[in-house]
């Protein structure tokens, strides 16, 4: 998951059919995939890792809240 780790505006290892992104692919599924399936993780199988996960979830977060997105 380097993806929420990358630069804001750029999207390595993320594919979207540009410009208007209105298919399955587009940034704004591939990113809420990603905060579900940490949030699921982190919920049901590691709750102890707190700091680890809310770093990552608000990154992700920032991410969708990108006009881009």
């Amino acid at each position: 998951m380097d993806s929420p780790l990358a630069a804001d505006g750029n999207w390595p290892h993320m594919g979207s059919q540009e410009p208007a992104q209105e298919f399955l692919d587009a940034y704004r599924h591939q990113v809420a995939t990603m905060a579900y399936a940490s949030s699921l993780t982190y919920y049901h199988r590691m709750p102890a890792m707190r700091g680890l996960f809310k770093s990552l979830i608000r990154r992700l977060i920032h991410k969708m809240l990108r006009h881009e997105v």
